[in-house]
Protein backbone atom coordinates (compact mmCIF):
# COMPACT_ATOMS: atom_id res chain seq x y z
CA UNK A 1 0.00 0.00 0.00
CA UNK A 2 1.10 3.65 -0.86
CA UNK A 3 1.35 5.92 2.05
CA UNK A 4 -1.90 8.05 0.51
CA UNK A 5 -3.68 4.19 0.80
CA UNK A 6 -2.44 4.00 4.75
CA UNK A 7 -4.01 7.18 5.28
CA UNK A 8 -7.23 6.90 3.34
CA UNK A 9 -7.17 3.66 5.65
CA UNK A 10 -7.16 5.46 8.62
CA UNK A 11 -9.64 8.05 7.81
CA UNK A 12 -12.10 5.58 6.74
CA UNK A 13 -11.62 4.11 10.75
CA UNK A 14 -13.14 7.36 11.72
CA UNK A 15 -17.15 8.52 10.73
CA UNK A 16 -15.70 11.93 12.72
CA UNK A 17 -13.02 12.59 9.59
CA UNK A 18 -14.24 13.60 6.16
CA UNK A 19 -12.31 14.23 3.34
CA UNK A 20 -13.15 17.14 1.51
CA UNK A 21 -11.57 20.50 -0.18
CA UNK A 22 -12.14 22.70 2.87
CA UNK A 23 -13.64 22.38 6.49
CA UNK A 24 -14.07 23.59 9.55
CA UNK A 25 -11.47 22.03 11.55
CA UNK A 26 -7.81 20.19 9.84
CA UNK A 27 -7.00 16.90 11.16
CA UNK A 28 -2.88 16.41 10.07
CA UNK A 29 -2.07 12.56 9.75
CA UNK A 30 1.51 11.21 9.12
CA UNK A 31 2.33 8.28 7.23
CA UNK A 32 6.39 7.66 6.91
CA UNK A 33 7.64 11.09 5.80
CA UNK A 34 4.02 12.08 4.10
CA UNK A 35 1.81 14.20 5.81
CA UNK A 36 -1.97 14.13 4.47
CA UNK A 37 -4.90 16.13 5.32
CA UNK A 38 -8.73 15.34 6.43
CA UNK A 39 -11.44 17.60 8.19
CA UNK A 40 -13.36 17.02 10.48
CA UNK A 41 -16.40 19.34 11.88
CA UNK A 42 -15.07 20.17 15.67
CA UNK A 43 -11.68 20.26 17.11
CA UNK A 44 -10.88 16.37 17.81
CA UNK A 45 -11.48 15.22 21.11
CA UNK A 46 -8.69 13.85 23.26
CA UNK A 47 -9.65 10.09 22.66
CA UNK A 48 -9.36 10.95 19.00
CA UNK A 49 -5.99 12.96 19.46
CA UNK A 50 -4.53 10.14 21.24
CA UNK A 51 -5.29 7.22 18.47
CA UNK A 52 -4.25 9.78 15.47
CA UNK A 53 -0.79 9.71 17.37
CA UNK A 54 -0.84 5.44 17.44
CA UNK A 55 -2.34 5.19 13.99
CA UNK A 56 0.82 7.07 12.68
CA UNK A 57 3.23 4.83 14.98
CA UNK A 58 1.04 1.80 14.30
CA UNK A 59 1.14 2.91 10.12
CA UNK A 60 5.15 3.30 9.96
CA UNK A 61 5.68 0.24 12.08
CA UNK A 62 3.33 -2.00 10.15
CA UNK A 63 4.55 -0.31 6.28
CA UNK A 64 8.26 -1.35 7.67
CA UNK A 65 6.97 -5.26 6.96
CA UNK A 66 6.72 -7.39 3.91
CA UNK A 67 3.26 -7.91 4.08
CA UNK A 68 2.72 -4.32 3.39
CA UNK A 69 2.77 -5.24 -0.38
CA UNK A 70 0.44 -7.89 0.02
CA UNK A 71 -3.85 -7.02 -1.08
CA UNK A 72 -4.75 -8.13 2.49
CA UNK A 73 -2.37 -5.66 4.09
CA UNK A 74 -5.40 -3.08 3.76
CA UNK A 75 -7.43 -5.57 6.33
CA UNK A 76 -4.21 -6.13 8.35
CA UNK A 77 -4.26 -2.37 9.15
CA UNK A 78 -7.55 -2.24 10.23
CA UNK A 79 -8.15 -4.48 12.42
CA UNK A 80 -4.81 -3.56 13.95
CA UNK A 81 -6.27 0.03 14.49
CA UNK A 82 -9.75 -1.31 15.67
CA UNK A 83 -7.02 -3.04 18.12
CA UNK A 84 -5.14 -0.11 19.18
CA UNK A 85 -8.66 1.83 20.14
CA UNK A 86 -10.35 -0.95 22.10
CA UNK A 87 -6.35 -1.23 24.40
CA UNK A 88 -7.18 2.58 24.60
CA UNK A 89 -10.46 1.93 26.05
CA UNK A 90 -9.09 -0.51 28.84
CA UNK A 91 -6.38 -2.85 29.08
CA UNK A 92 -8.15 -4.86 31.84
CA UNK A 93 -9.60 -6.80 28.49
CA UNK A 94 -7.57 -8.98 26.27
CA UNK A 95 -8.63 -7.62 23.19
CA UNK A 96 -6.48 -9.46 20.98
CA UNK A 97 -7.72 -12.82 22.36
CA UNK A 98 -11.20 -11.12 21.62
CA UNK A 99 -10.81 -10.57 17.88
CA UNK A 100 -9.31 -13.88 17.30
CA UNK A 101 -12.61 -15.20 18.22
CA UNK A 102 -14.94 -12.89 17.28
CA UNK A 103 -13.11 -13.71 13.29
CA UNK A 104 -13.86 -17.32 12.77
CA UNK A 105 -16.95 -16.97 14.82
CA UNK A 106 -19.26 -14.63 12.81
CA UNK A 107 -18.48 -17.60 9.48
CA UNK A 108 -19.65 -20.26 11.92
CA UNK A 109 -23.27 -21.69 11.47
CA UNK A 110 -25.56 -23.97 13.96
CA UNK A 111 -28.58 -25.58 12.39
CA UNK A 112 -27.27 -24.01 9.20
CA UNK A 113 -28.28 -20.35 10.92
CA UNK A 114 -25.20 -18.03 11.46
CA UNK A 115 -23.87 -17.86 14.97
CA UNK A 116 -24.70 -14.57 17.25
CA UNK A 117 -23.54 -14.07 20.64
CA UNK A 118 -24.30 -11.52 23.53
CA UNK A 119 -21.41 -11.49 25.92
CA UNK A 120 -20.42 -8.42 28.57
CA UNK A 121 -17.14 -8.86 29.75
CA UNK A 122 -16.60 -7.60 33.71
CA UNK A 123 -12.88 -7.75 34.07
CA UNK A 124 -13.92 -7.44 37.87
CA UNK A 125 -15.04 -11.52 37.74
CA UNK A 126 -12.90 -15.02 37.85
CA UNK A 127 -14.00 -17.17 34.76
CA UNK A 128 -13.34 -20.70 34.78
CA UNK A 129 -13.91 -21.99 31.34
CA UNK A 130 -12.51 -19.92 27.96
CA UNK A 131 -15.15 -18.92 25.88
CA UNK A 132 -12.89 -18.94 23.08
CA UNK A 133 -12.18 -22.40 23.26
CA UNK A 134 -12.93 -24.42 20.18
CA UNK A 135 -13.69 -27.29 22.26
CA UNK A 136 -16.93 -25.96 24.02
CA UNK A 137 -18.06 -24.53 20.58
CA UNK A 138 -21.12 -27.24 19.85
CA UNK A 139 -22.37 -25.80 23.30
CA UNK A 140 -21.73 -22.49 23.45
CA UNK A 141 -21.95 -21.51 20.34
CA UNK A 142 -26.01 -21.95 20.99
CA UNK A 143 -25.88 -20.54 23.93
CA UNK A 144 -26.10 -16.12 24.80
CA UNK A 145 -28.05 -16.33 21.57
CA UNK A 146 -30.83 -15.14 22.50
CA UNK A 147 -32.47 -11.05 22.75
CA UNK A 148 -32.11 -11.04 26.24
CA UNK A 149 -29.33 -13.84 27.14
CA UNK A 150 -26.19 -13.30 27.45
CA UNK A 151 -22.62 -14.85 29.28
CA UNK A 152 -20.31 -12.88 31.45
CA UNK A 153 -16.94 -13.38 31.22
CA UNK A 154 -13.71 -11.60 33.03
CA UNK A 155 -11.36 -9.70 31.30
CA UNK A 156 -9.35 -12.96 29.96
CA UNK A 157 -12.87 -14.16 27.82
CA UNK A 158 -13.38 -17.18 30.46
CA UNK A 159 -17.15 -17.43 31.19
CA UNK A 160 -18.30 -16.50 35.05
CA UNK A 161 -21.77 -16.88 34.60
CA UNK A 162 -24.62 -17.52 31.84
CA UNK A 163 -27.24 -14.89 32.41
CA UNK A 164 -30.79 -13.00 31.01
CA UNK A 165 -31.71 -9.99 31.31
CA UNK A 166 -35.39 -10.11 33.26
CA UNK A 167 -38.02 -7.86 32.14
CA UNK A 168 -38.33 -6.05 35.46
CA UNK A 169 -34.75 -4.99 34.53
CA UNK A 170 -35.11 -3.47 31.37
CA UNK A 171 -35.78 0.34 31.92
CA UNK A 172 -37.17 2.85 29.41
CA UNK A 173 -34.50 5.31 28.54
CA UNK A 174 -35.15 8.75 28.90
CA UNK A 175 -33.40 10.49 26.41
CA UNK A 176 -31.46 10.02 23.50
CA UNK A 177 -29.24 6.69 23.42
CA UNK A 178 -25.50 6.91 21.92
CA UNK A 179 -26.13 3.27 20.66
CA UNK A 180 -28.82 1.25 18.40
CA UNK A 181 -31.43 -0.90 20.42
CA UNK A 182 -30.25 -3.57 19.80
CA UNK A 183 -27.56 -3.45 23.04
CA UNK A 184 -30.29 -1.64 25.37
CA UNK A 185 -31.35 -4.85 27.38
CA UNK A 186 -27.48 -5.54 27.97
CA UNK A 187 -26.77 -1.99 28.54
CA UNK A 188 -29.67 -1.71 31.61
CA UNK A 189 -27.45 -4.52 33.48
CA UNK A 190 -24.45 -3.64 33.11
CA UNK A 191 -21.79 -1.43 35.61
CA UNK A 192 -19.89 1.47 34.78
CA UNK A 193 -16.52 -0.79 33.95
CA UNK A 194 -18.44 -3.31 31.56
CA UNK A 195 -18.06 -3.56 27.91
CA UNK A 196 -20.34 -5.85 25.82
CA UNK A 197 -19.79 -7.44 22.04
CA UNK A 198 -22.44 -8.46 19.94
CA UNK A 199 -22.42 -10.93 17.00
CA UNK A 200 -25.56 -10.37 15.01
CA UNK A 201 -27.43 -12.63 12.52
CA UNK A 202 -26.20 -10.22 9.82
CA UNK A 203 -22.47 -11.09 10.95
CA UNK A 204 -22.38 -7.16 12.22
CA UNK A 205 -20.16 -7.54 15.21
CA UNK A 206 -20.41 -4.51 17.91
CA UNK A 207 -18.35 -3.41 20.68
CA UNK A 208 -19.94 -0.97 23.66
CA UNK A 209 -19.27 0.20 26.54
CA UNK A 210 -21.43 1.87 29.20
CA UNK A 211 -23.46 4.24 27.97
CA UNK A 212 -21.98 4.23 24.05
CA UNK A 213 -20.80 2.32 21.37
CA UNK A 214 -17.17 1.60 20.80
CA UNK A 215 -16.19 -0.23 17.57
CA UNK A 216 -18.24 -1.83 15.00
CA UNK A 217 -17.25 -4.58 12.19
CA UNK A 218 -19.07 -4.79 9.35
CA UNK A 219 -18.39 -6.87 6.10
CA UNK A 220 -14.65 -7.21 7.47
CA UNK A 221 -13.99 -3.32 7.91
CA UNK A 222 -13.99 -1.90 11.08
CA UNK A 223 -15.35 1.53 12.41
CA UNK A 224 -14.02 3.02 15.66
CA UNK A 225 -16.67 5.52 17.70
CA UNK A 226 -16.18 8.39 19.80
CA UNK A 227 -20.17 8.69 20.28
CA UNK A 228 -20.15 12.06 21.56
CA UNK A 229 -18.54 13.85 19.68
CA UNK A 230 -20.02 12.03 16.43
CA UNK A 231 -23.60 13.05 17.77
CA UNK A 232 -22.14 16.55 17.48
CA UNK A 233 -21.05 16.10 14.04
CA UNK A 234 -24.07 14.74 13.08
CA UNK A 235 -25.75 18.17 14.71
CA UNK A 236 -23.32 20.46 13.00
CA UNK A 237 -23.87 17.92 9.61
CA UNK A 238 -27.56 18.36 9.81
CA UNK A 239 -27.87 21.96 11.51
CA UNK A 240 -29.86 20.81 14.19
CA UNK A 241 -28.84 20.29 17.36
CA UNK A 242 -32.16 18.15 18.23
CA UNK A 243 -32.41 16.22 14.67
CA UNK A 244 -28.92 15.27 15.30
CA UNK A 245 -29.07 14.15 18.54
CA UNK A 246 -32.24 12.04 17.98
CA UNK A 247 -31.93 10.61 14.83
CA UNK A 248 -28.83 9.34 15.69
CA UNK A 249 -30.24 6.10 17.21
CA UNK A 250 -32.71 5.85 14.43
CA UNK A 251 -29.92 6.13 11.82
CA UNK A 252 -28.33 3.02 13.32
CA UNK A 253 -31.43 0.98 14.14
CA UNK A 254 -32.43 1.42 10.28
CA UNK A 255 -28.68 0.58 9.59
CA UNK A 256 -28.25 -2.99 11.52
CA UNK A 257 -31.78 -3.98 9.92
CA UNK A 258 -30.28 -3.87 6.84
CA UNK A 259 -33.18 -1.95 4.94
CA UNK A 260 -32.24 0.81 2.71
CA UNK A 261 -33.94 4.24 3.79
CA UNK A 262 -33.29 8.11 3.51
CA UNK A 263 -34.60 10.72 5.76
CA UNK A 264 -35.02 14.18 4.70
CA UNK A 265 -34.78 17.10 7.63
CA UNK A 266 -36.59 20.09 5.58
CA UNK A 267 -36.29 22.86 7.72
CA UNK A 268 -38.07 25.47 5.09
CA UNK A 269 -40.25 23.35 3.40
CA UNK A 270 -38.02 23.31 0.34
CA UNK A 271 -37.53 19.62 -0.46
CA UNK A 272 -40.93 18.74 -0.33
CA UNK A 273 -41.75 21.16 -2.65
CA UNK A 274 -40.03 18.90 -5.38
CA UNK A 275 -41.83 15.52 -4.43
CA UNK A 276 -42.79 13.51 -8.06
CA UNK A 277 -45.58 12.19 -6.12
CA UNK A 278 -47.63 15.00 -4.26
CA UNK A 279 -49.31 11.91 -2.75
CA UNK A 280 -46.96 11.28 -0.40
CA UNK A 281 -47.73 14.26 2.01
CA UNK A 282 -49.57 13.09 5.34
CA UNK A 283 -49.57 17.57 6.47
CA UNK A 284 -51.74 18.63 3.57
CA UNK A 285 -55.14 16.48 4.36
CA UNK A 286 -55.05 14.38 1.01
CA UNK A 287 -52.59 11.10 1.22
CA UNK A 288 -52.95 8.39 -0.74
CA UNK A 289 -55.38 5.54 0.83
CA UNK A 290 -52.47 3.49 2.22
CA UNK A 291 -50.89 6.65 4.21
CA UNK A 292 -54.08 7.12 5.91
CA UNK A 293 -53.45 4.24 8.16
CA UNK A 294 -50.02 6.06 9.14
CA UNK A 295 -51.28 9.78 9.53
CA UNK A 296 -52.18 10.06 13.26
CA UNK A 297 -49.01 7.75 14.15
CA UNK A 298 -46.77 10.46 11.88
CA UNK A 299 -47.94 13.14 12.86
CA UNK A 300 -47.41 12.55 16.62
CA UNK A 301 -43.65 12.24 15.27
CA UNK A 302 -41.30 15.20 15.70
CA UNK A 303 -37.75 14.19 15.42
CA UNK A 304 -36.65 17.79 15.81
CA UNK A 305 -38.64 18.09 19.23
CA UNK A 306 -37.12 17.51 22.40
CA UNK A 307 -34.37 16.09 23.24
CA UNK A 308 -35.24 15.29 26.54
CA UNK A 309 -37.53 12.31 26.15
CA UNK A 310 -36.99 10.05 23.68
CA UNK A 311 -38.68 9.94 19.32
CA UNK A 312 -42.19 8.41 20.26
CA UNK A 313 -43.04 5.90 18.31
CA UNK A 314 -39.74 5.12 16.68
CA UNK A 315 -40.29 1.22 16.01
CA UNK A 316 -43.22 2.82 14.21
CA UNK A 317 -40.58 5.19 12.10
CA UNK A 318 -38.22 2.75 11.41
CA UNK A 319 -40.99 0.61 9.76
CA UNK A 320 -42.13 3.67 7.27
CA UNK A 321 -39.02 4.70 7.00
CA UNK A 322 -38.32 0.93 4.98
CA UNK A 323 -41.26 1.99 2.77
CA UNK A 324 -39.72 3.09 -0.95
CA UNK A 325 -39.04 6.52 -0.69
CA UNK A 326 -37.92 9.49 1.41
CA UNK A 327 -39.15 10.15 5.10
CA UNK A 328 -39.41 13.85 4.93
CA UNK A 329 -39.60 16.13 7.83
CA UNK A 330 -39.22 19.37 9.24
CA UNK A 331 -39.12 21.44 12.68
CA UNK A 332 -42.26 20.30 13.98
CA UNK A 333 -43.77 17.14 12.28
CA UNK A 334 -42.88 14.14 9.31
CA UNK A 335 -44.34 16.01 5.92
CA UNK A 336 -44.17 12.84 3.76
CA UNK A 337 -43.37 9.24 3.51
CA UNK A 338 -42.10 7.46 0.64
CA UNK A 339 -41.45 10.38 -1.47
CA UNK A 340 -40.11 10.42 -4.56
CA UNK A 341 -37.71 12.84 -5.06
CA UNK A 342 -37.29 14.68 -8.30
CA UNK A 343 -33.91 14.29 -9.00
CA UNK A 344 -31.38 17.48 -9.45
CA UNK A 345 -29.68 18.05 -12.49
CA UNK A 346 -26.94 18.22 -10.28
CA UNK A 347 -27.43 14.66 -9.01
CA UNK A 348 -27.74 13.16 -12.59
CA UNK A 349 -25.61 10.51 -12.83
CA UNK A 350 -25.38 9.22 -9.66
CA UNK A 351 -25.05 5.23 -8.89
CA UNK A 352 -27.78 3.78 -7.14
CA UNK A 353 -31.78 5.23 -6.84
CA UNK A 354 -31.22 6.06 -3.63
CA UNK A 355 -27.94 8.08 -3.45
CA UNK A 356 -29.26 10.19 -6.36
CA UNK A 357 -32.58 10.67 -4.29
CA UNK A 358 -30.42 11.96 -1.51
CA UNK A 359 -27.82 14.20 -3.39
CA UNK A 360 -31.05 15.70 -5.41
CA UNK A 361 -32.73 16.11 -1.71
CA UNK A 362 -29.42 18.15 -0.65
CA UNK A 363 -29.63 20.22 -3.82
CA UNK A 364 -32.82 20.78 -3.21
CA UNK A 365 -32.32 22.71 0.22
CA UNK A 366 -32.71 19.72 2.41
CA UNK A 367 -30.15 17.81 4.57
CA UNK A 368 -30.34 13.81 4.13
CA UNK A 369 -29.59 11.22 5.65
CA UNK A 370 -29.25 7.92 3.68
CA UNK A 371 -29.25 3.98 5.10
CA UNK A 372 -28.17 2.13 2.08
CA UNK A 373 -29.15 -1.69 1.83
CA UNK A 374 -25.87 -2.58 2.67
CA UNK A 375 -26.30 -0.80 6.67
CA UNK A 376 -23.78 2.47 5.54
CA UNK A 377 -24.93 5.66 6.57
CA UNK A 378 -24.17 8.70 5.03
CA UNK A 379 -25.30 12.13 5.51
CA UNK A 380 -24.67 15.33 2.76
CA UNK A 381 -23.52 18.50 3.75
CA UNK A 382 -21.98 21.71 3.62
CA UNK A 383 -18.13 21.74 4.88
CA UNK A 384 -16.91 25.31 4.79
CA UNK A 385 -13.39 27.37 6.63
CA UNK A 386 -13.85 31.15 5.99
CA UNK A 387 -15.87 32.31 3.25
CA UNK A 388 -14.88 28.76 0.87
CA UNK A 389 -16.83 26.18 1.03
CA UNK A 390 -17.78 23.04 -0.83
CA UNK A 391 -20.44 19.53 -0.65
CA UNK A 392 -19.05 16.73 1.64
CA UNK A 393 -20.51 13.54 3.61
CA UNK A 394 -20.09 11.76 6.68
CA UNK A 395 -20.08 7.73 6.16
CA UNK A 396 -19.65 5.24 8.44
CA UNK A 397 -21.51 1.55 10.03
Amino acid sequence: MSPEQVFRTIVSLVPNWYMAEYGPKKVQIQVGDSSFECHALINPPPSLRKFREKSEALAAKLMTCPSAIYPTFGDILREALALAWLQQATDKIDWAKLLDYAGPLADRTYENAPVTVNVIARPSETGLHDLADERFGKITDHLSSGLFTYFIVDGSLRVADYCEVGWDEITTSASYKLYPELPHPFQCVMKKCDYSFHLTRQRDFLVSKKGGLLAARRKRRWKIYDVATLKNHIVSGLGSYKVGANVFEVLFDLSLRRHGALLVYDPQDKAILNVANPECRIDTGIPSAGRELIVSVASKINLAGSVGKVVPNKRLLLEMAGIDGAVIFNDSQITAVGAIINTHEEASGKAGARSTASLSAYHWGGRPAKVSADGEINIIFKSDRGDQECRAELEWL
